[in-house]
């Protein structure tokens, strides 16, 4: 169904393409971004299912590769809209992915204003807006947060409805129906094949308040609807201090009702705090810091779980020059010295406790 969707979407996109061109209609929108990166992993792993390709990246650590092309394409037909984005490259369809092909297909969805306050939307869409995104040029950052890593174990987009309704310029909510994880598929993304089958049952909301233009909070809570069903919960701020200053904030907390839960989802319980702080030290430069304190509950070995602990480093400069965006980046992650789990290991192929990577990046929007 996905395919035919698709198919018929390229099609239709295609004519619109050719009917932009002889119309000049300007009501369709065409962006999208690409980028290309260096990565040195000073572990020197020779497992390529770790390092880098666990920080959303690719499967050639020490070494230059493209992350992802990505395209969006909008198209607005009076009160109606339809969205969608493709993307390709191993940033999209990593080793971390639900499924080899679950993300060349980002979004597609159809959205309704029912009136000034009230918007439906239909199709395959994120769950809830999430701190970061896949696309690296809507993070400050380029490796992606522990945080994010996590949510891409059970799929942060599926297929459902979201209504978005605004009660003031200053408080708005959204509220969804989506197509629950099949509990019988680990890191499946849409499919509902299981026995029973719990389709159309996973309840999201999220409420967004603007105290100040500069002020931004937002809390999220998604329940799946599957047997051995679990929670996440979502709170972030963003606060703009002053025009070359921002300080930013991403909890996150998933929890299973029972150790079931986290075998089938092949997931695991974990809190998860991100501190962000970007100043703009020149009108090209800016320099931002991630911090990340994160505790899991790992599968050790016949339902036996440890709770273990991750402490993250992220620095990041960014040189902005119109539609280029250059990036460099180094990231040190220490676990705790009981973890053993850790996704490191050394040139030898031996575990280490922590790992050190510089990156070297370049974003083009378009």
């Amino acid at each position: 169904m996905k395919k035919m969707l698709c198919s018929l979407f390229l099609g239709c996109s295609c004519l619109g393409l050719v009917n932009a061109q002889t119309t000049k209609d300007s009501s369709l929108q065409i962006t999208g971004s690409a980028d290309v990166y260096y990565n040195y992993d000073f572990a020197q792993s020779k497992n390529p299912s770790v390092g880098a390709a666990d920080a959303l990246m690719g499967t050639k650590p020490n070494s230059i590769d493209f992350g992802m092309l990505d395209l969006q394409v909008k198209k607005d037909l009076g009160k109606s809209s339809i969205f969608a984005e493709l993307a390709f490259g191993p940033r999209a369809d990593g080793p971390k992915d639900a499924s080899p092909s679950a993300y060349y297909l980002q979004n597609l969805y159809f959205t309704y204003k029912v009136q000034k306050q009230l918007s439906v939307a239909a199709g395959m869409m994120y769950r809830y807006d999430m701190y970061e995104r896949l696309t690296p040029v809507d993070n400050f950052n380029y490796l992606a947060s522990n945080a994010y890593r996590e949510s891409r174990k059970i799929p942060s987009r599926s297929v459902g409805v979201k209504a978005n309704y605004s009660f003031s310029d200053k408080v708005s909510a959204s509220l969804g129906l989506f197509n629950t994880i099949n509990n019988q598929t680990p890191n499946s993304t849409d499919n509902v094949t299981s026995t029973p089958n719990f389709g159309l049952s996973d309840v999201v909301a999220q409420l967004y308040v603007n105290p100040t233009n500069n002020f931004k909070l937002s809390a999220a809570i998604w329940k799946e609807g599957q047997q051995n069903n679990g929670t996440h919960e979502n709170i972030q701020a963003h606060y703009q201090v002053n025009k070359g200053l921002y300080l930013g904030l991403d909890f996150n907390n998933y929890s299973g009702m029972d150790s079931a839960t986290q075998s089938i989802n092949a997931c695991n319980n974990f809190t998860s705090v991100g501190l962000y702080i970007q100043k703009n030290i020149t009108s090209l430069f800016s320099l931002g810091a991630r911090l990340e304190h994160e505790q899991t509950e790992q599968n050790l070995v016949s339902n036996v779980y440890v709770k273990e602990n991750y402490n993250i480093f992220t620095l990041t400069g960014k040189e902005t020059f119109g539609a280029l965006s250059l990036k460099q980046e180094l990231k040190y992650d220490l676990t705790d010295g009981s973890n053993v789990n850790t996704p490191y290991v050394d040139k030898s192929g031996n575990p280490t406790k922590n790992d050190v990577q510089i990156v070297l990046a370049a974003v083009f929007a378009f």
